[in-house]
């Protein structure tokens, strides 16, 4: 087996169709999103491959984020392995070599990683234990976009079913707008909800950069809430084979009173089975048995919660746990 390091090195043809034709592929796992990161400014990504011969048998893709610049960077900078590693039949082997190698390779780079898990992986839990990786419980929200319209709206609770009729009585629309003008006005209201709940947004050459790589398979869906021609909701997503994955979402507060929140997953929903979408992935969950209102929000249109769960691993134990308390400190201001 050899392990390869760059991109460069390997086929990116056969990176894509490897990733494209794997039953865990996602959108996250390919050379698009690879050239997302690269070209971002606070973001780094890291790739790593094995391949036997001319044969891919496992791929990984991380990013290092980086929320500061300087000194402050270093105690900002944490991994996310969004959907990986992709190994070919679940190998032990393969998947342990990556993680060993990725570790060595971010261990003095970032915080900690964290994998986040598009898919369940109890086959696999052993080389995540081997190589150190702690697991820890997670919730997603997962819709069939297969079922009949009738009866994914027979799942959405009442209240809510009420609320989006009042936001399309409203007069609030929803359509795609990929363009430059419909992203700068995105990312205000982005920049808007992120400020009011304390959380870093990425800049916005991060959606710039979507929006430049991810055309076609995989692509970028900026679904727009619009009333009296303005837009005062939205919802990023990232559409992958038959997988829409939500991403971003959110609306002025000033807004709320028209329900264009309520409204929007819906008309996804609607528009991912009229374009022959298998599933909405509404993304996370929170902890299960632990309080979170997106979880409620959620909940509220239905879907199959599952526990697919995540890992961690701290690199750098010190700066780990100043860096968390520095955080919490942070929102509370």
């Amino acid at each position: 087996m050899e392990l390869i390091h760059h991109p460069e090195k390997i086929n990116r043809e056969k990176w894509e169709e490897f990733i494209h034709y794997h039953p865990n592929g996602n959108v996250f796992q390919t050379p698009q999103m690879y050239d997302v990161y690269k070209e971002t400014p606070k973001y780094k990504p890291i790739f790593l491959a094995v391949k036997n011969e001319s044969e891919i048998l496992g791929t990984l893709l991380a990013v290092i984020l980086t929320v500061h610049e300087g000194i402050l960077g270093k105690f900002s900078s944490r991994a996310i392995i969004m959907g990986g590693p992709i190994v070919k039949g679940d190998n032990l082997q393969v998947t342990e070599l990556l993680l060993e190698q990725y570790s060595n390779r971010v261990k003095n780079k970032a915080i900690y990683t964290q994998i986040r898990n598009l898919w369940d992986t109890s086959k696999i839990k052993s080389s995540f234990n081997a190589s150190q990786f702690k697991y820890v419980e997670h919730l997603n929200i997962l819709v069939d976009l297969e079922k009949k319209e009738e009866d994914l709206w027979k799942e959405v609770e009442k209240r809510k079913r009420n609320r989006i009729r009042k936001a399309q009585k409203e007069g609030i629309e929803i359509s795609v707008d990929n363009s430059d003008e419909a992203i700068v006005n995105v990312y205000r209201v982005l920049n808007d909800v992120f400020r009011r709940v304390k959380l870093p947004l990425p800049d916005l050459v991060y959606f710039k950069n979507l929006r430049k790589k991810l055309i076609g398979n995989p692509g970028l869906l900026i679904f727009v809430a619009k009333h009296q021609g303005k837009i005062i909701g939205c919802s990023i997503s990232l559409k992958y084979k038959k997988v829409i994955y939500d991403y971003y979402a959110g609306s002025y507060c000033s807004e709320y009173a028209k329900c264009p929140n309520d409204l929007i997953p819906w008309e996804i929903f609607l528009w991912g089975k009229t374009n022959d979408c298998k599933v909405f992935d509404f993304g996370g969950a929170g902890k299960p048995n632990v309080s979170y209102g997106v979880r409620d929000y959620k909940k509220k249109y239905g879907g199959k919660i599952v526990n697919l769960g995540r890992y961690e691993k701290v690199h750098q134990p010190w700066m780990y746990a100043f860096a968390k308390k520095a955080f919490m400190v942070w929102q509370k201001l």
